[in-house]
C-alpha cells in the first residue's frame, strides 16, 4: 500500500509544472525606412527543477542554452535547478505595436546637408493595445563623426564616445516619438538605430517624493487666476456714476482737497476704459491656463499611474516581463569597383632586339 501511495504522489508531482520566471524580449529588424524585416522572441526560463510549458506561435525554435524544443504550438522546457533556459524563437511576420517611418533627404554616399525624419508610432492595426499604451520608447541613433558633423539634434540627449556621438530620444507611453537630425557629411551613411520598449513608472522613479505638490499648486494657481477674473467682472460702474465721475474731475474748484481728488479721477479715468479688455484678457487667460494645467495633470496621473502586468507578445499565457528591441543595423557605404588592370604581354627575344634599336 505504502509502495502504491509513493508512486501515486510521485506521478502527481511529475504532472504539475515547475513554478519558473519568464522574461521575454521581442526583437525586430527593421530596412532603412522602417519596415519590418524579421521578428524573433528572446525568452529566458528560471525556476525550480522540473518541466516547464507554454504555449508560443512561432515558426521554428533554437535552444540558445539548455533544453527547450517546440511542437504543436507548444514549448517544453528541462529546468534544472539554478540554471536558467534561453531559446530564440522565430515568429511569422506578427503585427508590431509600434509603426516606424525613416526618411532621409539624401541617398548613402551622398555629401552635404543631410535631415533625417524618424516617426514611431501606435500601430492602430495591432490586436493589442496594452504594449503601445504601457510601453515607452527609447531611441538611440549613432553617428560617425569622423565623417558627418551634427547641425541640429533638437530634443535628442547627446552622448560621444571617441569618433561616434549616440543621440537619445525618449517617448512617453501612448505617445508618439518623432526625432528630426540635421547632419553636414562627406559621405552619408545611416547609423545603426535601436528603438527600445519597455514598461515605465514615475512613481517608481520618484519614490518618496509628492507629486501632489506640483499638481496641487497648478491648481491653486488656477483658483487664484478665476477669483482674479470674478473680481474684475464685479467691478462694475454704471453709465450715470461714469459721468458723474467725469464731470466731478472736469468741475472747476479752489478747494485742494478736491482737486487733489481730481487728479486721481483724471489717472483712473483711462483705466476705466480699458477696464473690458483687461476682464477680456484675464478671462482668456485664465481659460488657456485652466486647460494647461488640466493637461499637466492628466499626463502626470498617466505617468503616476502603475503599468498593468506583463503580457507575452509570443503566446505564452503569461510573463513576468516584456520588453521590444526595434533596431535598424547601420548602412554601409557602396564599395567603389576598381578599374580592371590589363595585363602586358611578355615580350620575346626578337621584339626586344626591336625595341632596342627603335623598332
Amino acid at each position: 500500500m505504502k509502495k502504491v501511495l509513493s508512486i501515486a504522489v510521485a506521478l502527481l508531482l511529475a504532472a504539475v509544472p515547475a513554478l519558473a520566471q519568464r522574461d521575454e524580449t521581442i526583437y525586430a529588424t527593421l530596412s532603412p525606412t522602417g519596415d519590418v524585416l524579421s521578428v524573433e522572441a528572446g525568452v529566458r526560463v528560471t525556476g525550480e527543477a522540473g518541466e516547464y510549458t507554454e504555449t508560443g506561435d512561432y515558426t521554428s525554435l533554437e535552444a540558445l542554452s539548455g533544453q527547450a524544443s517546440y511542437a504543436d504550438g507548444v514549448v517544453t522546457c528541462q529546468l534544472e535547478e539554478g540554471q536558467a533556459v534561453y531559446f530564440a524563437g522565430t515568429m511569422d511576420a506578427p503585427t508590431l505595436p509600434w509603426t516606424v517611418s525613416i526618411t532621409t533627404s539624401a541617398e548613402t554616399g551622398a555629401s552635404g546637408p543631410v535631415d533625417i525624419d524618424i516617426r514611431v508610432a501606435p500601430n492602430p492595426d495591432c490586436a493589442d493595445a496594452y504594449y503601445a499604451e504601457n510601453l515607452a520608447l527609447q531611441m538611440t541613433l549613432s553617428v560617425d563623426l569622423d565623417s558627418a558633423s551634427i547641425v541640429d539634434c533638437a530634443g535628442a540627449t547627446p552622448t560621444v564616445t571617441g569618433s561616434t556621438a549616440t543621440l537619445a530620444w525618449i517617448g512617453l507611453p501612448g505617445g508618439e516619438l518623432n526625432a528630426h537630425l540635421s547632419l553636414e557629411t562627406e559621405s552619408f551613411a545611416l547609423g545603426d538605430i535601436q528603438i527600445a520598449a519597455m514598461p515605465m513608472s514615475l512613481g517608481a522613479m520618484l519614490g518618496d517624493f509628492d507629486i501632489s505638490q506640483l499638481t496641487d499648486g497648478g491648481t491653486q494657481l488656477t483658483e487664484g487666476m478665476q477669483a482674479l477674473a470674478d473680481g474684475l467682472n464685479s467691478f462694475e460702474i454704471t453709465p450715470q456714476q461714469q459721468a458723474m465721475i467725469e464731470n466731478f474731475a472736469t468741475m472747476e474748484t479752489e478747494d485742494p482737497d478736491a482737486q487733489l481728488m481730481q487728479a486721481l479721477l483724471n489717472q483712473f479715468l483711462p483705466m476705466l476704459d480699458s477696464l473690458g479688455t483687461l476682464k477680456d484678457g484675464v478671462a482668456q487667460l485664465n481659460e488657456g491656463l485652466s486647460q494647461y494645467v488640466g493637461g499637466i495633470n492628466g499626463a502626470m496621473e498617466t505617468l503616476l499611474r502603475d503599468p498593468e502586468a506583463p503580457r507575452s507578445f509570443a503566446g505564452a499565457e503569461s510573463t513576468d516581463s516584456i520588453q521590444f528591441v526595434l533596431r535598424v543595423p547601420a548602412q554601409a557605404l557602396p564599395v567603389a569597383e576598381e578599374a580592371p588592370v590589363e595585363e602586358e604581354e611578355d615580350e620575346g627575344v626578337w621584339d626586344r632586339i626591336l625595341h632596342l634599336f627603335g623598332g
